[in-house]
């Protein structure tokens, strides 16, 4: 990758973490690459262009596991959903645009076949790596947005005498450590499904 890509990425994602997603144009762009205006524009042309260096810069934070992660594909694929979530709490502002866009430019796909690289070495075949690493992307998005959105994931108030004795009961005795222990508990969950269901 080129040092003005390189420069661009970093500014994309600068002008996101600052001022949201609502202000990223080729104008902040530009400031906060220290360049001019026309230079961004030729190089991204577009919005959309704009919204793809995002996901691309996010991508490219969340490192992909080693080809031979021990533990085979699932987990490599624990490793990326755990990876992916990092970033995206270290870029909140990003989230909106990444979960929405797919991955488009040759620089962010070349981080995907990594990705299915890694798998492919852990024993998972092609089109299955590519629905299982997308099940743990859209896990990691939703749970994150979720994360984001609220004040702790926890439930609080509720005890027998609002009618709610299971819930009470599963309160005062869960042990994940909220909230990364939901995060990491449905992220296995959901890889041992998958491998159950493509009996890997």
């Amino acid at each position: 990758m080129s040092e003005a890509r390189a420069a661009l990425r970093s500014a994309v994602l600068a002008v996101v973490d600052r001022d949201g997603a609502g202000r990223l144009d080729h104008a902040a762009v530009a400031t906060a690459a220290g360049i001019d205006v026309g230079v961004v524009r030729a190089a991204v042309p577009s919005s959309d262009g704009l919204a793809d260096l995002v996901v691309e810069a996010i991508v490219a934070e969340s490192p992909p596991p080693p080809t031979a992660a021990p533990g085979g594909w699932g987990s490599a694929l624990r490793l990326i959903g755990l990876g992916h979530r990092a970033t995206l709490l270290e870029h909140p502002n990003a989230l909106g645009i990444v979960a929405r866009r797919p991955v488009r430019t040759v620089q962010g796909l070349d981080v995907v076949e990594r990705h299915l690289a890694a798998l492919a070495a852990g024993g998972l075949d092609a089109p299955y790596a590519l629905a299982a690493l997308n099940a743990v992307v859209v896990w990691t998005h939703g749970y994150v947005m979720a994360e984001l959105g609220a004040e702790g994931l926890a439930i609080e108030g509720a005890d027998d005498r609002d009618g709610h004795p299971h819930l009470s009961r599963a309160l005062a005795s869960t042990t994940w450590g909220l909230p990364d222990g939901e995060f990491v508990f449905g992220l296995d969950a959901l890889i041992e499904g998958l491998r159950a269901d493509l009996h890997a």
